[in-house]
C-alpha cells in the first residue's frame, strides 16, 4: 500500500477579518493581484505585530510577490508571528527548518513548531508532525503518536492524513489491524481526488480485503486513479487490458495507459510501451521507438528491459 509523502505548507493567505479597515484592504488587494499594494498594507500592519500581517507577509517573499522573492526575509516573518501563536506560521517554520530552506535542516527545531500548531489543534501541522514521527519505523511508541495524529487530521479533512491513516490501519501501524476501517478511511480520501487513496482501494475490492471483492468497483477506483495520473494505476490498468483480466483484452487501451505511465519515468511501463512498438501489438511495428523505450525502461533499472535488448542484439 502506497503512502502519501509530501510534507504540506499553508501557503494560502490568511484572509480572515478579525482584523478589519487596513488588513481587509490588503486581503482585497492580494486578492485581485495588486501585490504591490498588498505588501505595503501588510508591512505596516506587520510591523505592529499583526501576526495575520505578518504570516502573509512572509508568503509574499517566499513567492516573491509584491516584493523580490527572499526566503531569509519569509523566514523573519514566520519566526515573529510564530512568537505571536500564529499557528500557520508555525506550520511554516517547521517545514523552513525540516528541509532547510534557510540555513541548515534541524529536525529538532522543526518538531518543536510543528508540536506547538499541532496543540493549537492545526490539522496540517498534525499532519506534518505524524510524517516525522513516522520515521520512526522501529519505535513503536513513535508509531502510536503518527497513529493519533494521522487521526486528528483525518477527522478534520486533511485528505493525505486520510490516506496515510487508511494505511496504518491496513498494516497495524502503531494500532491494530483493522481492514474495514482501512477501506473506509481510503474510500474517503478517494472521494476526494486522492490518486494514491484510490489506487490503495482499488486493489482492496480487487483482492476482497476489508471489503467484499467487487470487479466493478476494482475498475472504478483504478480509473479514477489513473486519471488522476497515478503512474502506478496507469500502468495495473494497463495490465489488465493486455492480459484481458477483468476487461476485453484491448492493446490499444493497454498502450495508451502503458505510455501514460512511461511518460513518469515509470521503468514497468516504459518496457511494455517498448514491447509494443517492437512487436507491434495495438500499434504500427517500429523496432526503433521499441528499442528507444526499451532503453530508457533499462536505464531506470527494469531488468526484464535489459534482458530483452540483449536477447534482440544477438539474433541481430
Amino acid at each position: 500500500m502506497k503512502k502519501t509523502l509530501k510534507t504540506l505548507t499553508a501557503s494560502l493567505f490568511v484572509v480572515s477579518l478579525l482584523f478589519a479597515g487596513d488588513f481587509e484592504e490588503g486581503v482585497n488587494s492580494y486578492l485581485s493581484k495588486d501585490y504591490t499594494k498588498a505588501y505595503e498594507i501588510f508591512s505596516k500592519l506587520a510591523n505592529e505585530n499583526n501576526s495575520n500581517a505578518q504570516y502573509n507577509l512572509a508568503i509574499m517573499y517566499q513567492k516573491g510577490l509584491g516584493v523580490e522573492k527572499n526566503l531569509y526575509e519569509s523566514f523573519v516573518w514566520l519566526e515573529k508571528a510564530s512568537n505571536l501563536g500564529n499557528v500557520q506560521a508555525q506550520n511554516n517554520l517547521a517545514y523552513f527548518y525540516e528541509h532547510g530552506l534557510v540555513g541548515e535542516k534541524n529536525k529538532i527545531k522543526a518538531i518543536e513548531w510543528y508540536e506547538k500548531a499541532s496543540n493549537s489543534g492545526y490539522s496540517i501541522a498534525q499532519f506534518n508532525l505524524a510524517m516525522l514521527y513516522e520515521q520512526h519505523e522501529l519505535d513503536k511508541e513513535y508509531q502510536k503518536k503518527a497513529f493519533m495524529l494521522y487521526e486528528k487530521a483525518a477527522t478534520q479533512g486533511v485528505v493525505p492524513a486520510q490516506n496515510n491513516l487508511a494505511r496504518f490501519y491496513y498494516f497495524g501501524f502503531g494500532t491494530n489491524k483493522d481492514m474495514k476501517k482501512a477501506a473506509y478511511w481510503y474510500e474517503e480520501a478517494a472521494k476526494r481526488n486522492n490518486d494514491v487513496a484510490a489506487f490503495n482501494l482499488a486493489l482492496m475490492y480487487y483482492s476482497g480485503e476489508g471489503v467484499a471483492k467487487d470487479n466493478d468497483k476494482t475498475l472504478y477506483w483504478l480509473e479514477k486513479a489513473a486519471t488522476l495520473e497515478n503512474k502506478f494505476a496507469q500502468t495495473q490498468l494497463a495490465d489488465f487490458y493486455r492480459s484481458g483480466e477483468l476487461v476485453k483484452q484491448d492493446y490499444e487501451k493497454a498502450l495508451f495507459w502503458y505510455f501514460e505511465a512511461a511518460t513518469q519515468e515509470y521503468a514497468k511501463a516504459q518496457y511494455y510501451v517498448g514491447l509494443f512498438y517492437y512487436e507491434g501489438y495495438g500499434v504500427p511495428q517500429d523496432k526503433e521507438k521499441g528499442l528507444f523505450w526499451m532503453t530508457k525502461s533499462k536505464e531506470n533499472g527494469y531488468s526484464f528491459a535489459d534482458e530483452f535488448i540483449k536477447r534482440v542484439s544477438k539474433k541481430d
